[in-house]
């Protein structure tokens, strides 16, 4: 028996994917450095006007998924674990520039993967990467707590300022 309808799509999206995230494709990595230049040049310009500018990661469905089963189902292997782990350098890759730019970034895949177990309704059930309601509540919990974290740290810095006396 072959695939049919939607298991044709799941899987021809897979290694879509799978294809997309080869960072031994040199367009594709110059694509991804140029993308990190964009971001750490946004970055400058809203410092520049004294504002704050923070990167969301977003993963892909099939990471999502990947990363809430991987220790559940061992069996998960092939092309979607193959996009799962190019996903992850290419993620990782990023992050690192990010971080050394001193980019603010937050890394959505851990909430998506355990907003799985709390909330089904995180992605539709027919083959559609955009999450649901449920999924753009995760991101924009994520982003939250991100921004808060970061006004925390603001105003740690600006009470531990010590005064100067005026001449």
């Amino acid at each position: 028996l072959g695939l049919v309808g939607s298991e044709m799509c799941i899987r021809d999206r897979i290694e879509s994917l799978a294809k997309s995230l080869d960072l031994s494709d040199v367009a594709i990595a110059a694509a991804l450095k140029q993308t990190a230049e964009m971001l750490v040049a946004a970055n400058q310009q809203c410092l520049q006007q004294g504002s704050t500018f923070t990167v969301m990661l977003i993963p892909t469905r099939e990471s999502v998924y990947f990363e809430n089963q991987k220790n559940r189902a061992p069996e998960l292997s092939g092309t979607l674990e193959l996009v799962a782990n190019r996903e992850l350098e290419t993620r990782t890759w990023l992050a690192s520039v990010l971080t050394n730019q001193k980019v603010a970034f937050v890394d959505i895949l851990p909430a998506m993967a355990a907003a799985l177990d709390a909330k089904p309704e995180v992605y539709p059930s027919h083959d559609e990467g955009h999450p649901l309601a449920g999924g753009y509540a995760t991101y924009a919990a994520s982003v939250s707590q991100k921004l808060s974290q970061a006004t925390t740290a603001l105003s740690l810095i600006h009470i531990s300022e010590p005064t100067r006396p005026r001449l």
